[in-house]
Parts: C-alpha cells; structure tokens; sequence
C-alpha cells in the first residue's frame, strides 16, 4: 500500500501482460524514449507531491543506468529515485516487461 492508503495500479505482473499484448518488446525501445519516460515521470511525481500522495523529499535522480547489446538495443535500464527513507533506489522498468 502506497502512501495515504492509495493502492497500486497494477501488479508487475500484470503489467508485463499488458506489455506483452500491446507488442511492446526491448527492440521497440530506444534511448530517446528511455529519456522521455524520465521527464513523464518527473511531471507526473511532481503533481503527485503537490496532491499529497507522495512524500515532498521523493524526486527523480538524474541517475540513469542503461545496458546495451552489441547492437545497440537496450537491455537493461535502471532509473534511480531518491526520499529521505532510501536514497539511492533504483526502479527497474524495463524489467517489468519481461523478456
């Protein structure tokens, strides 16, 4: 349970099972887009801090981890947060979707 008895949207889980129906693989993702999702979540944590829902001192590390294959695909991505109860963190998204 989250914050002020907020419950999670989906288990991780459930959310490899919606990436898998929607196609979305490893391949499809790019850097770009690794960028991208930082500054959805950096918007995101910021109204969620504003509503209460989460604690003010969580912010969003500029710290962003990523593992390449020879290729060039991405195979690993790590983006870190930080709040005065753990410092540094790591949410690995990528892995949600499995492989």
């Amino acid at each position: 349970m989250s914050c002020r008895g907020f419950e999670p949207v989906c288990t991780n889980n459930e959310l490899r099972e919606y990436f898998t129906t929607k196609g979305l693989t490893y391949d499809s993702i790019y850097e770009g887009d690794i960028l991208i999702l930082c500054m959805m979540l950096q918007k995101e944590l910021k109204k969620s801090n504003k509503a209460g829902e989460t604690s003010v001192t969580m912010t969003l590390s500029k710290r962003v981890d990523m593992k390449k294959a020879t290729n060039g695909h991405i195979t690993e991505c790590y983006i870190y947060m930080n709040a005065h109860y753990f410092q540094p963190e790591w949410v690995d998204w990528l892995c949600w979707m499995g492989r």
